[in-house]
């Protein structure tokens, strides 16, 4: 073996070893602010991550957008434009995009784009509450409703927790959904987002919104003092934020940084769920005392809303797959409290 082959052989180790070799960067991209459950979460896998792999792995988090809103940032990951290419690596060896990759969390119904089976999450009253969207989380069929995701360059991770979903509107008429009819309703960007208004009688809202569905946390953000609101505690879909990372940064990593990035996510998931909780609880009493007690409405029953929403699962299920929505209905139905109807595969009150 002549000098020159050795020396060459010796920097390829050289540049294979953790800490010599000059590590790895994730993105992480994600809408709103590090006090955010989100932002919380985020920075908890980061400093786990990078606690972890020391000179190997570092993730970087950028809160509110600043490297990429949501949109954009799961359009980068889709189609890989370049925008997160690094300078040229010395050598050239590996394409830049394996060494300088990107991650996300957001909300569910942009990655049903892709998923399909996603949707699950998003039907009014399918979802009866954030602890039925666990179970179905951590079940064996989190890995069928994302499976057509790393096809299209997502490889998720894990879901992180946004919260049950409620209406607010301004000068309330009724607390059934009639509440909405006309309304200009500020609302997400998803099929059945958009599905849910016009079901309802209201037009997307624009400039003017008077009636919103969010989170507690989200609808806090929005109503101000003096706005003559009400919040209807419909509860009627779960809200949460998809965790995604590259496919060709995923690829291209050993198998123990794999392995650490899904424990990572792991721990940082079981955190968020309190952070989430406590967000929530937070949000829902700042309300009260911003808009009044009087103006938080927690109604008796929700039948009328479900069944002015039934024809949103109907005409949705097959986007999920007829099969594939039965059984997760049936499965729900089992697990639901003593007394409920298991062979009845509408929601319950």
């Amino acid at each position: 073996m002549s000098l020159r082959t050795g020396l060459s052989g010796l920097l390829l180790i050289l540049f294979t070893l953790p800490g010599i070799a000059a590590p790895r960067i994730l993105h992480f991209s994600y809408e709103g602010g590090e006090d955010s459950p989100r932002g919380r979460s985020a920075n908890l896998f980061a400093q786990l991550v990078n606690d972890r792999f020391p000179g190997e792995l570092q993730v970087i988090t950028h809160a509110n957008g600043t490297l990429f809103d949501d949109a954009t940032a799961v359009r980068e990951l889709r189609f890989d434009t370049g925008a997160m290419d690094p300078p040229e690596r010395p050598g050239g060896r590996t394409p830049n995009r394996l060494y300088n990759g990107l991650m996300t969390a957001v909300d569910l119904g942009m990655a049903a784009r892709w998923a399909r089976p996603l949707t699950v999450f998003e039907l009014p009253y399918l979802m009866r509450s954030t602890d039925a969207a666990h179970r179905l989380i951590d079940s064996p069929l989190f890995a069928e409703l994302t499976e057509p995701l790393p096809r299209s360059g997502f490889m998720p991770l894990g879901i992180w927790d946004g919260g049950m979903l409620n209406v607010a509107v301004q000068e309330i008429q009724s607390i059934g959904p009639d509440t909405l009819r006309g309304r200009r309703l500020n609302i997400s960007d998803s099929n059945v987002s958009r599905l849910f208004a016009e079901t309802l009688g209201a037009t997307v809202g624009g400039r003017h919104d008077n009636a919103w569905v969010g989170t507690w946390w989200q609808l806090a953000q929005r109503l101000e003092t003096g706005s003559d609101a009400s919040v209807i505690a419909t509860a009627h879909a779960y809200q949460g934020f998809i965790v995604l990372i590259g496919m060709d940064f995923w690829a291209a990593l050993p198998e123990r940084l794999q392995t650490g990035l899904r424990t990572a996510v792991m721990a940082a998931t079981t955190a968020n769920r309190r952070y989430a909780t406590a967000a929530e609880a937070r949000a829902r009493e700042e309300l009260s005392t911003r808009l009044g007690k009087d103006h938080i409405i927690q109604p008796e029953g929700t039948r009328l809303w479900e069944d002015a929403t039934a024809p949103i699962r109907q005409h949705l299920r097959r986007r999920v797959g007829d099969a594939l929505f039965d059984r997760i209905t049936r499965e729900f139905n089992s697990m639901a409290p003593p007394g409920t109807d298991a062979t009845d595969d509408r929601p319950h009150n």
